[in-house]
């Protein structure tokens, strides 16, 4: 085998290469004139190649090597921009100029880790466009790269056992590629889809749980998954429900709590709807691990909506924190004023050394408590 350069005009070979020819797959980056051999070790992988697990850039021009590691990775790979995005359950990204891994900040931790993605079982490939992975994860699927916030499904149909989710000029393009497949999924048929602001995108991810200090979280009761806002804070579905996630040490009391989800509409007033449409009832007791050697100052943000104002239950509880009142007497239809409003209460400099505190206290057994989320951010 041999690597070349052609003049596609003519014909000429520009430049060619006869050793160290390995791979299954070439890839060229016109951005930077950079051509990627690289391997195609795969489950479904043919051929004495399919797990060198190695990758070679070359000048596009001359043919010199810019550089040459061993990696280990699935294939095949995607060029977008200056990253080399690898496929399987757990892609990762290299930097295309140098070969070294890409990292991205720990939105939990603030430190560095190696970026990475991770998606259910899926007999397909990882194709990208600008904003998007997308690809088979169970169901049809996607990882959002305009926001590293995670991996999130389209439920009901299956992308086909060859890559189709197609992104092309702002609309997902998914033909049924499924005329052949025995698997059993509700909807069998081709369709497209374009961005709605208004729809739920909950996600997994394949950030690993840590035990490093705490700096930035949200808590989300009873969410369907995890999600990222507008200002970079993760909030993490609790209990924990839509997959793989950086879960945190929670203890919630008593242990017979009322669980309720609402889609985000059901919330008509207020920031984060998507946050309180959902939440518990009856908690009393919350203790969330920081991991801090020593107290550190964080301004902690409580949310709270009534699911259902008409149904005359008294959400009437105190609040304290690090066993410290805060609020007395907190009535959250007296705080609303408008039915399926959200509201939020602010403490600022709390601190926090190992672990975070919050008591709900009803004055009278009439009384309930209800939460949807929490917030922590270092200051």
């Amino acid at each position: 085998m041999i690597a070349c350069r052609t003049d596609i005009k003519t014909g000429d070979v520009l430049w060619q290469k006869q050793t160290d020819i390995f791979g299954g797959w070439l890839g060229y980056s016109t951005q930077y004139d950079i051509l990627l051999q690289a391997d195609w070790p795969a489950g479904d992988a043919m051929g004495p190649w399919a797990h060198e697990k190695r990758m070679i850039t070359y000048n596009g021009s001359n043919g010199n090597i810019n550089w040459d590691k061993s990696i280990d990775y699935e294939g095949p790979c995607i060029l977008l921009h200056d990253n080399i995005i690898t496929n399987g359950y757990n892609g990762r990204k290299f930097s295309i100029l140098t070969g070294e891994t890409v990292m991205r900040i720990n939105p939990i931790t603030k430190k560095p880790i190696p970026w990475q993605y991770t998606r259910n079982y899926g007999c397909n490939t990882v194709i990208a466009a600008e904003h998007l992975l997308t690809f088979r994860s169970a169901a049809a699927g996607y990882y959002d790269l305009a926001a590293d916030s995670g991996t999130g499904n389209l439920g009901g149909f299956k992308s086909g056992c060859t890559s189709n989710l197609i992104i092309a000029d702002g609309v997902l393009n998914a033909p049924d590629y499924t005329s052949t497949c025995v698997c059993s999924y509700q909807n069998k048929t081709s369709l497209a889809l374009v961005h709605s602001p208004d729809v739920e995108m909950w996600t997994f991810s394949a950030i690993e749980p840590s035990n490093d200090p705490v700096k930035k979280v949200g808590i989300n009761f009873a969410a369907p998954g995890d999600r990222t806002d507008e200002n970079g804070t993760l909030w993490l579905d609790f209990p924990p429900a839509g997959g793989p996630s950086p879960n945190l040490s929670i203890e919630t009391k008593p242990n017979d709590v009322q669980y309720y989800r609402r889609h985000a509409s059901h919330i008509k007033k207020g920031p984060l709807k998507w946050v309180t449409a959902s939440g518990a009832k009856g908690l009393k007791t919350i203790k969330i691990k920081l991991n801090n050697d020593t107290p550190l100052p964080y301004t902690v943000r409580l949310f709270f909506a009534d699911p259902e104002p008409g149904s005359k239950t008294n959400y009437k509880f105190d609040i304290d924190m690090q066993n410290k009142k805060l609020i007395k007497n907190f009535n959250l239809a007296q705080e609303a004023k408008t039915p399926y409003t959200t509201i939020i209460k602010e403490f600022k400099n709390i601190k926090i050394a190992n672990e975070l505190k919050i008591t709900l206290t009803p004055p009278n057994p009439k009384a309930q408590t209800i939460i949807a989320g929490i917030e922590l951010t270092v200051q």
